[in-house]
């Protein structure tokens, strides 16, 4: 990440007019309590945001992208998976390592094979990807065990500690195999 890159001072402009407009929001939210029409407005106000922050998980800087992403996360929303997917082929491995991070807190399993293939990354990246793939558990297990057998070593490590942590009886049998078989 560049400290003092134009892209730092978007992004901390931009998170600091997001902070004011969540303050607006949070006035909004006190009298959506008993005006309708500020709950429309509330309403209307949240609804937005995902789509602005897919928009800015797109950015030319790879700061705003990386805040993009970390703030998709914080919706919990199913919906931001894709975008969160998307990312994980970005070409900021920040990036990736963050989308990657954000994914495993929502322990989405439709995230499992793109993951996979995040375990012959940057080491960060493989990090990230196993700890998400570990959170997501037994949906995991299958894709796991079949890169137990991928001819990068990086990969089958990775793989294995993962299967290890994950811990169901189908992932120690694979593991048992192949340490069967090496012996």
């Amino acid at each position: 990440m560049r400290a003092y890159g134009g892209g730092f001072v978007f992004a901390h402009r931009y998170l600091r007019e997001t902070l004011a407009g969540l303050d607006s929001l949070a006035v909004l939210a006190k009298r959506a309590a008993s005006d309708s029409e500020a709950l429309a407005q509330l309403v209307e106000a949240t609804e937005r945001a995902p789509d602005i922050l897919v928009s800015l998980s797109k950015h030319q800087d790879d700061d705003v992208r990386r805040a993009a992403v970390e703030a998709l996360g914080r919706f919990g929303d199913v919906q931001a998976i894709k975008p969160l997917i998307a990312r994980l082929k970005d070409t900021s491995w920040v990036v990736r390592y963050t989308a990657a991070r954000v994914i495993g807190v929502l322990g989405d399993a439709r995230a499992v094979e793109p993951l996979i293939a995040c375990l012959g990354d940057n080491l960060n990246v493989v990090r990230a990807a196993a700890e998400a793939l570990v959170k997501i558990g037994a949906p995991a297990v299958e894709p796991l065990i079949e890169r137990l057998h991928d001819g990068n070593w990086g990969v089958r490590d990775a793989a294995a500690q993962a299967l290890r942590s994950i811990g169901t009886p189908e992932a120690l049998a694979a593991l048992e195999a192949r340490r069967s078989r090496r012996q």
